[in-house]
């Protein structure tokens, strides 16, 4: 048998405690390398937080305890992923700019809102030209109810059509409904919930961020309906 402590070398409070404990069946020393900073949820607070290069994240594990985040290498496929004002972000039925008075799930402010015009149609943002490859795909959106309590997201490509589909409850953090694909939603700090879809594609997924009204993503906007968004990944 073998312990390890590994320090937090930062010295701030990106993980919960200033020592980690690692214990198990010895099998020479152990190592852990990554050469970037993560990003992850933290188990404990729910809140967003990041992990140094060289140090590790962590996760909630079935039992309650709490265990390293063994993650392999992914790509966001999605541009400005954290700007929804860009340009790179189309947008219909509605406008976006920075959030006032707004805290994100990792403390910061830096989120932005989507508010509805008076038009009946969709009230969304999104990103066309298939940028999620082909294959299995997965795509997600951290967003927080505002005056609107449900969204949904939509991945469809013009071969296939609707290869997720999926409105979500942001009040409760419930799956309201999942017309394709599969879905799943977890809370996060200051009210906010993980929202995500995946479905596979013969060809890219174009992905759409939608505000619901009454479990419909078409509807006739009032021209203050909202929704927060912080954070989307494909």
């Amino acid at each position: 048998e073998y312990s390890h402590t590994l320090p937090d070398p930062t010295g701030t409070p990106l993980v919960q405690f200033a020592t980690w404990k690692f214990a198990g069946k010895y099998a020479g020393f152990p190592t852990y390398s990554r050469t970037s900073r993560k990003t992850y949820v933290d188990p404990l607070t729910g809140q967003v937080t990041g992990a140094p290069a060289g140090f590790p994240a962590f996760e909630r594990m079935a039992d309650g305890g709490i265990g390293l985040l063994l993650e392999g290498s992914s790509t966001n496929y999605l541009l400005s992923s954290q700007n929804f004002a860009s340009g790179n972000w189309g947008k219909a039925g509605c406008t976006v700019a920075a959030a006032t008075g707004i805290t994100a799930p990792d403390g910061s402010t830096n989120c932005y809102t989507l508010t509805d015009d008076v038009t009946n149609g969709y009230h969304r943002i999104y990103q066309l030209g298939g940028p999620i490859p082909a294959g299995s795909q997965t795509a997600y959106a951290i967003v927080k109810a505002g005056t609107l309590t449900q969204c949904s997201i939509t991945m469809y490509n013009p071969t296939d059509g609707q290869i997720a589909l999926t409105y979500f409850d942001l009040s409760n953090g419930t799956i309201l409904s999942t017309v394709a694909g599969s879905a799943k939603i977890k809370p996060l700090a200051n009210g906010w919930y993980w929202c995500e879809v995946s479905g596979t594609g013969t060809v890219g997924a174009n992905v759409y961020v939608e505000a619901v009204s009454g479990g419909s993503n078409a509807y006739t906007g009032t021209g203050t309906g909202t929704i927060h968004i912080w954070h989307a990944q494909g």
